[in-house]
């Protein structure tokens, strides 16, 4: 094996504590409420959240979801180092311990702005949820870590596998 990488679904998120352990089940897109994404659209209107994050306003989308899955974890998410990843991200912090939030895979969240490429604080305040729980929106491309050595041992690699960050979110990949 030359390296490692991830792609996946959009959309959904898994929360980790400091430990990389999951503090809640992954509450998958399709669980998610109409009502919710009714709300949050009342409040800032399908064409500014558009406009801010290019991404087509579906109840299915992350921003709409976010504040619930965070407070599914209740008390846990206060906990210093909480992270809120995306699937293919949520594997690579299992796999190489390391926390990232690919560009493709991020912008199926419709929390990503279109203008700076990062995460918009101005539309994660307006939802009720700290940017802190994000990492960084990274590019794809970069080897960000190798697979865990403990991981390593139990599948007989050899050598370490370099994980790459790919186009994470499953379209993106086919596309490249």
């Amino acid at each position: 094996v030359g390296s490692l990488g991830v792609t996946a679904w959009g959309v959904d998120v898994g929360l980790l504590d400091n430990n990389n352990e999951l503090l809640a089940p992954i509450q998958h897109y399709r669980a998610a409420s109409a009502e919710a994404a009714q709300h949050l659209l009342h409040r800032l209107g399908a064409k500014d959240l558009f406009a801010r994050t290019g991404v087509l306003p579906q109840q299915i989308n992350t921003v709409f979801r976010i504040r619930e899955i965070v407070d599914s974890a209740g008390a846990a998410t206060k906990q210093e180092g909480v992270r809120a990843l995306l699937i293919p991200d949520l594997w690579c912090a299992l796999l190489t311990g390391v926390r990232t939030a690919e560009r493709s895979i991020a912008s199926t969240t419709g929390l990503v702005s279109l203008r700076t490429g990062t995460w918009d604080l101005g539309l994660l305040n307006a939802v009720g949820v700290d940017a802190s729980v994000f990492p960084p929106v990274m590019d794809n491309g970069h080897v960000i870590a190798t697979l865990r050595t403990d991981l390593a041992s139990k599948i007989g690699a050899r050598n370490h596998w370099p994980f790459v960050l790919v186009a994470s979110h499953d379209t993106a990949s086919a596309v490249a």
